[in-house]
């Protein structure tokens, strides 16, 4: 695992870490953490090419945030929490 710290402070004051991070399955994460979790803002890149842009909480995608498929294209745009499409929001197809 690839791993690349730089020390920032968001609104609130709060010290946060801006990582690069490269999993052994090829994924990686680009973005905010917090105690050593993702919080904030971020992009997870999967292994197979998908991709999602947006709000961390506490590890999990949650907030508002976009799914995309590995060519590139939207999969989905909306809020999400734990991780899951939940709210409002909307689905493409390739």
């Amino acid at each position: 695992m690839v791993i690349i710290i730089l020390l920032n402070f968001n609104k609130l004051g709060d010290e946060v870490e801006i990582v690069s991070e490269t999993y052994a399955d090829g994924s990686i994460y680009e973005g905010q953490k917090k105690n050593g979790l993702r919080h904030g803002k971020g992009k997870f890149y999967y292994s197979d090419g998908g991709m999602y842009h947006g709000d961390w909480f506490a590890g999990s995608m949650e907030g508002y945030g976009i799914l995309y498929y590995a060519g590139g294209s939207k999969a989905y745009e909306g809020e999400w929490k734990d991780d899951k499409k939940h709210g409002y929001g909307e689905y493409w197809w390739p």
